[in-house]
């Protein structure tokens, strides 16, 4: 039940659910990175994708307050979601004056790592996070996702995992 749409202003968002299982939400991953990878071979602009979680309409916190919502965003980032997702939502949301009710990738890890601030149920961040995210995490989460890759490509052409 991997999932994708459009936005209300045509930005692409992908959209998971906490029932999910990890190879779900891999192989979405997955099909979004090769669909980029052929975009950017044909010189064509895909804007990366932006992640909608599904499933806590009936509960009135904000998702980084809900355990199972917090714990699908660590299985998000465990599976490569942040080698996708637009870099963060925020920024662009304060670029096109536009409200967003989505997540980019920096805004998937804060929660899952438990570092999104609030103040009155604000969204905030110490940007001290912001820097550490983009020196530390993504280069790290990139190499990451691309052993993981290499493994699944490996396993079905018959060979083994390394």
């Amino acid at each position: 039940m991997n999932r994708s749409s459009l936005s209300e202003n045509g930005l692409p968002v992908l959209i998971i659910h906490p029932h999910q299982t990890d190879d779900e939400m891999f192989e979405l991953v997955r099909c979004v990175t090769i669909g980029m990878d052929a975009m950017d071979r044909q010189g064509k602009d895909y804007p990366p994708p932006f992640l909608s979680l599904h499933g806590f309409n009936h509960d009135p916190r904000q998702l980084w307050h809900i355990p199972k919502a917090v714990e699908t965003m660590k299985r998000a980032c465990d599976v490569g979601f942040l080698t996708i997702l637009h870099p963060c939502a925020m920024m662009h949301a304060m670029q096109t004056q536009t409200p967003f009710s989505w997540f980019g990738g920096f805004e998937l890890w804060l929660c899952a790592n438990d570092l999104m601030i609030t103040d009155n149920n604000e969204l905030g961040i110490d940007w001290r996070n912001a820097l550490r995210f983009i020196d530390e995490v993504i280069p790290s989460e990139e190499r990451r996702f691309r052993k993981r890759l290499a493994n699944y490509y490996r396993r079905r052409s018959g060979g083994g995992a390394s």
